[in-house]
C-alpha cells in the first residue's frame, strides 16, 4: 500500500528534517529521525514493503520492529489526516 498526502497539509524539508503545517487544525508538526525517514518514503510513493525494506536497510533493526514502527507511524499520520 502506498499513501496519498492530505492536499491541505503543507510540508518543506529544511536541513533534513519535515516540517508540517495542518492549516485544518492549525497543527505545526516536526519529526524525529526515523519518522522524518518514513515520512520522505511516503512523499515518494513507496509502498509498505519498499519502506519496510528501506528501513532494514538504513537501520540496525529487525523487521517486526520495522512493521511495527511504521504502522504507528502510518496510524498517527493518518489520525492526524496528514495522509490517507
Amino acid at each position: 500500500m502506498s499513501y496519498t498526502i492530505n492536499p491541505r497539509v503543507i510540508f518543506r524539508k529544511i536541513d533534513g528534517e519535515y516540517y508540517i503545517l495542518e492549516p485544518d487544525d492549525n497543527m505545526f508538526i516536526n519529526f524525529n529521525e526515523i519518522g522524518n525517514f518514513i515520512f520522505e518514503k511516503i512523499t515518494e510513493g513507496k509502498t509498505d514493503i519498499e519502506i519496510i525494506n528501506a528501513i532494514l536497510e538504513t537501520y540496525q533493526t529487525d523487521s517486526i520492529t520495522a512493521k511495527n514502527d511504521l504502522k504507528e507511524f502510518v496510524d498517527e499520520l493518518k489520525n492526524l489526516k496528514i495522509i490517507r
